[in-house]
């Protein structure tokens, strides 16, 4: 009985530990931004825990996997199996050591994210194999994985609905610029209009000094038409990042 008793009490102390820290790491996700950067602190947590190097795989535009751009950690797995890691990714299975699914690979790779789309893959390579290969560690890895791949998923989702939200913002910057370019450029083609039309109606009629102050009136407005052209060249040249600046004096 005194047995049972302490088996109970070191298993529930266990599972205390192992809550404990899944729920630390989850809280340090949900204030960490960046993908990267939560990507550093999922490894941190699960290197702790499993004892092991580890290394978070994370998925490009076309859904191939990178290497992180950051400087590695201590506890960072640095040759990690990037075709074996694809292989995971795409059919969003475990693959590598303790698996059936090339078991010769010598870290274990988990599927980070829903079963119809892996958002990256964790990597892990153990100390001691029991530490991921246990029935009960296995299953607290995959409860790791599982929060870490929520926590990638809704800090890309908030990427791109902060991507969508700039798009629309600029959409309407530029249709407020739009709008303004045509009010300014309507203003100096009505009075060159003007005075072109009376030049060509009524020009032999006109003194000379009339003559000249339309065709100096037309001269003015053609070139503040000329200056808001190229203004608006230069903001379009801003935005394709395709200008110089000149910094000096």
């Amino acid at each position: 009985l005194t047995a049972s008793v302490r088996q109970q009490t070191r298993v529930a102390g266990a599972r205390e530990r192992r809550t404990a820290a899944l729920y630390a790491m989850s809280r340090e996700l949900a204030v960490t931004r960046g993908l990267e950067s939560m990507a550093r602190v999922a490894v941190l947590h699960v290197a702790e825990v499993f004892q092991c190097k580890a290394v978070v795989l994370l998925a490009d535009a076309s859904g191939k996997l990178q290497y992180p751009r950051g400087q590695p950690l201590e506890s960072s797995l640095r040759r990690a199996d990037l075709a074996v890691a694809q292989w995971v990714a795409d059919h969003s299975q475990r693959a590598g050591l303790g698996s059936d699914t090339l078991p010769a690979a010598a870290a274990l790779y988990v599927p980070l994210g829903e079963a119809e789309r892996a958002v990256g893959v964790l990597a892990v390579l153990p100390v001691n194999q029991r530490r991921v290969l246990l029935p009960e560690q296995s299953h607290l890895l995959d409860t790791f994985a599982g929060q870490i791949g929520l926590a990638l998923e809704r800090a890309r989702l908030a990427e791109v609905a902060e991507a969508s939200s700039l798009a629309a913002e600029r959409e309407s910057l530029r249709n407020t610029l739009l709008a303004s370019i045509s009010h300014d450029l309507r203003t100096p083609l009505a009075v060159m209009a003007g005075a072109g039309s009376t030049l060509a109606e009524r020009g032999a009629t006109l003194d000379e000094s009339t003559r000249v102050t339309l065709a100096r009136s037309i001269e003015t407005k053609a070139l503040e038409m000329s200056d808001l052209v190229s203004n608006v060249l230069d903001l379009m040249r801003f935005q394709s990042g395709e200008i110089s600046l000149r910094r000096d004096w």
